[in-house]
């Protein structure tokens, strides 16, 4: 069960080679960090990590800055596991005060080469 009371199969759907959201949850592929306030769900992120790279796909918030909170723990947790990559889709002042920039799409295609052939270490 997910933090909002869903369940993965009713979850935004995910296809990665045709793995199905309930299938990528299992098989370490989907990945959601949630930030809590007691036992309230407060807000939080959700993506997808493949070698040393976490895709970012939605940060949602029920409470002000709580997705911000997720994501700069998540973040610190990644760092100290070797990740590579972020991948944020969308570059915004607040991901750019965390240290996000646009690169180059060969400079992408670089990173994102490297980041995927080193086996994820969470």
């Amino acid at each position: 069960q997910l933090g909002d009371g869903t369940t993965a199969d009713k979850s935004i759907p995910i296809n990665i080679n045709g793995l199905t959201s309930v299938t990528a949850i299992a098989a370490g592929y989907a990945h959601s960090v949630e930030a809590w306030n007691a036992d309230e769900l407060a807000g939080g992120l959700y993506g997808v990590i493949l070698g040393r790279a976490f895709f970012g796909e939605s940060m949602f918030a029920k409470k002000n800055d709580a997705s911000k909170v997720a994501f700069v723990k998540f973040a610190e947790f990644l760092i100290k596991r070797g990740f590579e990559l972020i991948d944020c889709q969308v570059t915004t002042r607040h991901l750019m005060n965390f240290g996000a920039r646009e690169v180059p799409r060969a400079e992408f295609l670089g990173m994102l080469t490297k980041a995927l052939n080193i086996i994820p270490a969470c």
